[in-house]
């Protein structure tokens, strides 16, 4: 196959080599685009990538990414790592900010947006995420995607938070992407019973809870606890208290605990994690008191 598409400003070639399965992408300023693409230049070529024939697409391919590519880790790495040790037939590619974040396993690394990014968005047959693929992903005919959200949803989400949406074209906009799901997974009937609220979803609901949930049942023994926390340089001879606040207010954090009452009573057996979410800000974190742990 060798096709030519052809824009005001630009001019691609898609090449297939039917010997060593490979597509190539040529571009008069290829330089330009693997410095950085605006917006409408990825919509674009995800546009010509949605054009090509369907028996481009790779059955045993897998492509990962969670929160942007921001690091491994939620869902998407331990249903990961259970298809790289049980079904290693599969290729697995993860999505990564920074490709030489270390992951477990034969994934495959890859910048996110970068030109192998898009190759394989191409090339994969099945999609998981913890979040939506950015806003120029068009889906092509039978690729699946799964969503595996990456919380349990205590306050509201989606499109049942009030104010989240100001418009319709914005409300309409989150709808189309996750339109893209083919499969949502659940940890309870609870979060369920959202999804056709929240997102506007009536395909196919796994109530199967959350593959980094498992890790909780297997590995609930002292020597892996103990190795954690050595690992994490925290005393090995007190119980763990942890703290994981979901966020309210993006770049907004008050601490809802009473420190020094937790530590006059709990300080001789306890001690006491925090976990913030990515939307709270970390500044001001490390001047707590002592006896609070931040992971």
């Amino acid at each position: 196959m060798d096709e030519k598409y052809y824009t005001k400003t630009r001019r691609y070639r898609f090449v297939l080599d039917s010997e060593d399965d490979c597509l190539y992408f040529n571009t008069l300023r290829l330089e330009g685009f693997l410095q950085g693409v605006k917006r409408n230049e990825i919509s674009r070529i995800v546009l010509f990538i949605h054009c090509l024939e369907d028996s481009l697409l790779k059955e045993n391919g897998l492509f990962l990414s969670l929160c942007g590519g921001s690091k491994f880790s939620c869902n998407p790495r331990y249903l990961y790592e259970y298809i790289d040790k049980y079904h290693p037939d599969y290729k697995c590619i993860w999505v990564l900010k920074d490709e030489c974040t270390p992951i477990t396993g034969n994934g495959i690394r890859v910048r996110r947006l970068s030109f192998k990014y898009l190759y394989y968005m191409a090339r994969a047959k099945y999609f998981v995420n913890n979040v939506n693929f950015h806003d120029a992903f068009i889906k092509r005919k039978n690729q699946v995607e799964v969503q595996t959200m990456h919380g349990t949803p205590l306050k509201t989400i989606g499109l049942d938070v009030p104010g989240d949406f100001p418009t319709k074209k914005s409300e309409q906009k989150y709808i189309k992407k996750c339109k893209r799901w083919d499969y949502l997974i659940v940890q309870s009937k609870f979060v369920a019973d959202l999804a056709p609220s929240a997102f506007h979803f009536d395909k196919t609901i796994m109530e199967t809870g959350y593959p980094r949930t498992d890790i909780l049942y297997q590995s609930n023994n002292e020597p892996e606890m103990n190795r954690i926390k050595k690992q994490l340089g925290l005393p090995t001879d007190k119980k763990v208290i942890m703290y994981a606040p979901t966020w309210r207010v993006k770049n907004r954090f008050e601490l809802m605990l009473d420190l020094e009452k937790m530590k006059e009573r709990f300080s001789d057996d306890y001690i006491l994690l925090l976990r913030l979410h990515h939307f709270q800000p970390k500044a001001g974190v490390e001047q707590l008191k002592t006896g609070l742990f931040t992971i």
